[in-house]
Parts: C-alpha cells; sequence; structure tokens
C-alpha cells in the first residue's frame, strides 16, 4: 500500500526585488512484503506524479521527483519494505 500526503508549503528562496516563491511537495510513503511490490507502488506513483500536470491543483502545475530512497526492511514490523519519493511542484507565488 501507498499513503500520500501533501505538504506544507515551502519558502524556496527570494529574488534580488524581495519577491519570493514556495514550492510544493508530494510525500509518497510505499509499503510491502516483497522488493518486487515496492517497486511496482513506486513505478505507478511515478507514472502518476513525474512530469505530468495535476490537474487537481490551481494552474495544473506540472511536478518532478525530488527525493526517492532505497527500499528499506524494517525489523520492528515484521520485515515490512519501505521506500519514500518526494515529488516537487511550484506553489503560489
Amino acid at each position: 500500500y501507498a499513503v500520500v500526503s501533501l505538504g506544507s508549503p515551502d519558502s524556496v528562496g527570494r529574488m534580488l526585488c524581495g519577491d519570493g516563491w514556495t514550492d510544493r511537495r508530494l510525500v509518497v510513503q510505499m509499503f510491502g512484503r516483497s522488493l518486487d511490490s515496492v517497486e511496482e507502488l513506486a513505478t505507478f506513483m511515478d507514472d502518476a506524479f513525474e512530469d505530468v500536470p495535476l490537474t487537481e491543483l490551481p494552474d495544473s502545475p506540472f511536478s518532478w521527483r525530488e527525493l526517492s530512497t532505497p527500499p528499506y526492511r524494517d525489523p520492528d514490523t515484521g520485515g515490512v519494505l519501505s521506500a519514500v519519493h518526494t515529488y516537487r511542484f511550484p506553489g503560489a507565488s
């Protein structure tokens, strides 16, 4: 299974004129019992969020994968594998 969260706006920077901009971030946590199941979810999430317009959001911004972690098996969760992707997209100016 996967959990998709929309993060709060992050202040990214300021221009010389003092105007700033923010980016938004989708965080996707993927879980599975096998490496194949986590990789399948990762591919599905890339197809859904990487370099595609987010039509559900105002101005349909394009997102890009910012971060990905390799699958990790946590011995404290009964051996469940997990991985995380973040996708970034421009927010309001």
